[in-house]
């Protein structure tokens, strides 16, 4: 049965989503596994990027501060059935600070400015770009 006139609120994700989902279900596919797989690997492979990449300080006793450990992925369906998925650090508070740099104050006087450290964008554009082909390499195999 194909339907003629198509209408997709693109601003909705999770409406996209479940009608992109219906449309192949009418076709015979099924593709909730084959992009909750890849959801799930990309998800664990940007962690894992992340932690390698992230800028590290030695403690005072010669321990590296937990920020590049602190990196997680965490995957939940949403009341519509929609996959959100969220790749964060634990201690959000220093992730822009370190990607885009930051003034350094003291006595309330602007005295230097912190290197940024461009950690986050380049695994962002991976995954962007990496996301689609995982997910179509996951659809041959259904």
């Amino acid at each position: 049965m194909a339907r003629e006139n198509v209408e997709i609120s693109i601003g909705d994700p999770s409406k996209f989503q479940t009608t992109i989902d219906s449309y192949l279900r009418e076709l015979g596919i099924d593709c909730t596994g084959a992009l909750d797989d890849a959801i799930t690997e990309i998800g664990k492979e940007a962690v894992s990027r992340l932690q390698a990449s992230s800028p590290t300080r030695q403690a005072k006793y010669g321990k590296s501060t937990g920020y590049a450990r602190s990196w997680r992925f965490k995957k939940v369906k949403s009341r519509t059935g929609a996959i959100e998925s969220k790749v964060y650090n634990e201690q959000g508070n220093l992730t822009h600070l370190l990607e885009n740099g930051h003034p350094i104050i003291s006595g309330g006087v602007k005295v230097g400015q912190a290197r940024a450290f461009p950690h986050i964008e380049p695994v962002n554009q991976w995954v962007q770009s990496e996301l689609p082909r995982k997910f179509a390499e996951k659809m041959k195999k259904n």
